[in-house]
């Protein structure tokens, strides 16, 4: 079995502009995924756009630190708000939604 961590934000989470600002800080050398790749923490990386989300689907043998600098990056980029739906966990293990303290896909 491959641990997996499964990050991303919808449009229930955050407008498409800041959607588009996590992936374009992503997207060079100097970003999260790359440098958990360098670093030997992750295994793999998948970047997953759509209209209505961003995810990452990260392989790692710690799969909830290995998601931390993403949910990090996007924390900063949109504050959880009041009135904004409580954000999700999709551990790989299950299929069960749980809550978590960042947006991880739903």
């Amino acid at each position: 079995m491959i641990p997996l961590a499964l990050v991303g934000m919808s449009y229930r989470e955050a407008p498409s502009a800041v959607r588009a600002g996590l992936v374009a800080m992503d997207s060079g050398a100097e970003g999260p995924a790359a440098q958990l790749l360098e670093a030997g923490e992750i295994t793999g990386v998948v970047r997953i756009e759509s209209c209505a989300r961003v995810e990452w689907l990260l392989a790692s043998a710690r799969p909830s630190w290995a998601a931390e600098p993403l949910n990090s990056l996007s924390r900063r980029l949109h504050p959880p708000q009041a009135t904004m739906s409580r954000p999700w966990e999709r551990p790989a293990s299950t299929t069960k939604y749980v809550p978590s303290s960042t947006s991880i896909g739903s």
